[in-house]
């Protein structure tokens, strides 16, 4: 049992991991009293102990309510392997918790809380590169804790800060980005953590990983689906809210599984500031605009939704009966063009409008409005 010096005591066995060992262990200077985990390193060899003393270096600056903190660090006494002491989590990962985590609601909420743990983060230069729900930890507030630092990379150190080859791939597969997970870039970037961030949110409302290719999700791995939907409702209540809340997990989702880089959310503030402003929106009770309810924008409140100019919008002459290449798959043509989003189905109706302030796009279908042909609706 290795010897923790003389502040922690009492060392039992709790897990181990692929390069480490974890014990409680509980504080000489109130035995009995409140247990922490020590972790230590389970592999000698020199790249492995330098990837933990960066853990430990990282995780000694930080000061946030959702990131693990570092109550300490040393060496064991026998054998000189390092180790550093972190609070313990009774409840495990938020792995262990998708069925408890509440309605669609909370489970935003929860999403914003790992979000605000990461971009703090960023904000100290650290790039965590191993996100998934195993490496959040769970307080007993049901906080998530965004934890296990030991692949993260320190963007101000260069390639000084990478403890990998260029060729290896780091961290969980399945939640990293495409660049990282084939050994494709010399100094990771903040938008691999977004990449990993969305893959979060698809389990956090599915249950599952998302496991398809990039930007595949729209068609072949919707959010929004009926049996998800209804679930985990308050007796009483509309099912609007829920609907919505999947509606901007599936927009957040669409928004950072992406293949290229540059086409996620740029950085971790940007989607705390989204998924805030989400949250806002559906306590307030913000509701998935249609035809029959005012344009105003659900994002900034002050404009409103109006037709692009250019937008070879249809006369209401030729909105009945759409078919083959006709005037509305002109349109759905011309929004992808535009855009970058559009749908290429001759039985969808589709029409794109745009926030004459803040510039937000939203993507009709009128197939799904009381008025299926949009012939009654003039903007």
């Amino acid at each position: 049992m290795p010897d923790f010096g003389p502040k922690w005591i009492s060392p039992k066995p709790l897990d181990k991991g692929g390069q480490s060992l974890t014990f409680l262990v509980e504080e000489a200077s109130d035995p009995g009293g409140a247990v922490y985990v020590a972790k230590i390193l389970n592999n000698p060899k020199p790249d492995r102990k330098m990837r933990f003393l960066r853990e430990i270096e990282a995780t000694q600056s930080f000061n946030h309510r959702y990131v693990v903190r570092n109550l300490g660090s040393g060496e064991t006494q026998k054998n000189g392997w390092p180790y550093f002491v972190m609070p313990y989590y009774g409840l495990g990962t938020l792995e262990t918790h998708h069925s408890d985590l509440g309605t669609p609601l909370d489970r935003l909420r929860v999403f914003l809380a790992i979000c605000e743990g990461v971009a703090y983060a960023h904000r100290q230069g650290i790039i965590h590169r191993d996100l998934k729900p195993a490496n959040i930890f769970m307080a007993e507030s049901k906080s998530p804790i965004v934890g296990d630092f030991g692949l993260c990379y320190r963007a101000d150190e260069g390639v000084e800060g990478r403890f990998t080859q260029t060729s290896e791939a780091v961290g969980a597969r399945k939640y990293m980005p495409p660049e990282w997970r084939e050994g494709r870039t010399e100094e990771p970037r903040p938008t691999g953590d977004i990449y990993s961030l969305g893959k979060i949110l698809y389990w956090i409302f599915q249950g599952r990983v998302y496991d398809g290719h990039e930007d595949d999700h729209v068609t072949d791995h919707p959010i929004l689906k009926t049996n998800t939907v209804l679930e985990n409702q308050i007796p009483g209540r509309s099912p609007d809210r829920w609907i919505l809340a999947h509606s901007i997990a599936h927009e957040l989702v669409a928004q950072t599984v992406l293949r290229q880089a540059e086409s996620r959310i740029e950085t971790a503030s940007k989607l705390v500031e989204q998924v805030q402003a989400a949250i806002d929106r559906i306590e307030t009770g913000g509701q998935i605009l249609d035809f029959n309810l005012p344009k105003r924008c659900v994002f900034c409140g002050a404009g409103t939704y109006q037709l692009p100019s250019n937008l070879p919008f249809p006369t209401r002459s030729k909105r009945k009966n759409p078919s083959g290449e006709g005037p509305f798959m002109t349109l759905t043509g011309f929004v992808k063009n535009l855009f970058g989003i559009g749908i290429q189905a001759g039985h969808i109706i589709p029409i794109c409008l745009v926030c004459d302030v803040c510039g937000n796009i939203q993507y009709f279908r009128l197939d799904l409005t009381r008025d299926k042909s949009g012939e009654k609706w003039n903007p």
